[in-house]
């Protein structure tokens, strides 16, 4: 649904304070907005990244992500997104939602696939 121009050339692992400024692409080929996304916390014990992000009519786009022991062998991967985007805090708010659980399968289906 939405891609980084240049994100190829992204550095293999972030560090705290590092900025990365990109633009968005809709549908992997149409230019949005410039984004700019700093990252602001990487706890390895918690197995945590925390970045502010923010970019075109989307003031604040604060995004936290962790993975925790699930039960049995599986984890518990986690995404927290607080959003500002003025009158359309609402439609970003719901485009996020959709997009996340469309991962999440993805990312399981991804995960199942590879563990066999």
């Amino acid at each position: 649904m939405l891609a980084f121009r240049g994100a190829e050339q992204w550095p293999e692992l972030f560090y705290e304070g590092q900025v990365v400024e990109t633009r968005l692409l809709v549908f992997n080929f149409i230019p949005a907005w410039k984004h700019r996304l700093n990252v602001v916390r990487i706890d390895h014990d918690k197995r945590e990244l925390a970045s502010q992000e923010a970019g075109g009519l989307i003031t604040r786009w604060n995004h936290r992500k962790w993975v925790e022991k699930g039960s049995g062998q599986g984890s518990l991967y986690t995404d927290e997104i607080d959003i500002d985007a003025g009158w359309l805090t609402f439609f970003v708010w719901l485009y996020a939602h959709i997009f996340y659980r469309y991962r999440q399968r993805r990312m399981r289906k991804y995960l199942q696939i590879n563990s066999a």
